[in-house]
């Protein structure tokens, strides 16, 4: 093949290479191997057309090239593709404490916050707006203006969270209003 020919497209093949290898660093995968594709066939085609010891040599480096490029990019592991944005979760709204909210609550459960309120008829409970109001931790604030906060499940006195503020907290009912729905309850 004439010189000038041959520089030409080894020269042209030497540049697809090093955009093969500057695609191996991005791990673009795909985009490689379709240009990988491309320059193996250019070099079969100019295979044929080498002549004398220079350009065989030529070829034969353009080959080692390709093997390596080709083992690199077996090595990439192809970018993860971006999953669907999970629709995102629905925020439970705080819940809305009143009459009827507090009747929904098992008897059980009244009877014990009631035993946590020490027949203080002048306390007031405050139930967590958060949740989904089937055993919600609950304060009580006596007539001793003594503020305790308990366990929803356990109904024991627990460290006061930052979470059970009074932002995450109902207005408050009185020991009374606890006391007539727990014996509605009973006697239903």
């Amino acid at each position: 093949m004439e010189p000038n020919l041959f520089r030409k497209s080894r020269e042209s093949i030497n540049a697809l290479c090093e955009n093969i290898d500057s695609l191996i660093q991005d791990k673009a995968v795909d985009e490689a191997k379709k240009i990988f594709r491309r320059v193996t066939s250019k070099l079969e085609n100019l295979r044929p057309h080498a002549e004398g010891i220079i350009q065989n040599r030529s070829v034969e480096n353009l080959t080692f090239k390709l093997k390596y490029l080709s083992s690199q990019i077996l090595k990439i592991k192809p970018l993860k593709k971006k999953k669907k944005a999970k629709s995102k979760v629905k925020k439970i709204p705080d819940l809305i404490w009143d009459k009827e909210k507090i009747n929904t609550l098992k008897n059980t459960f009244l009877k014990k916050a009631l035993l946590n309120m020490n027949d203080d008829t002048d306390s007031v409970i405050r139930f967590g707006t958060s949740g989904k109001g089937i055993r919600p931790n609950y304060q009580i604030t006596f007539s001793n203006d003594e503020t305790f906060v308990f366990s929803g499940s356990s109904h024991k006195t627990v460290k006061r969270e930052p979470s059970f503020d009074n932002k995450k907290v109902s207005d408050p009912f009185d020991y009374k209003l606890i006391e007539t729905i727990a014996g509605e309850k009973e006697n239903s």
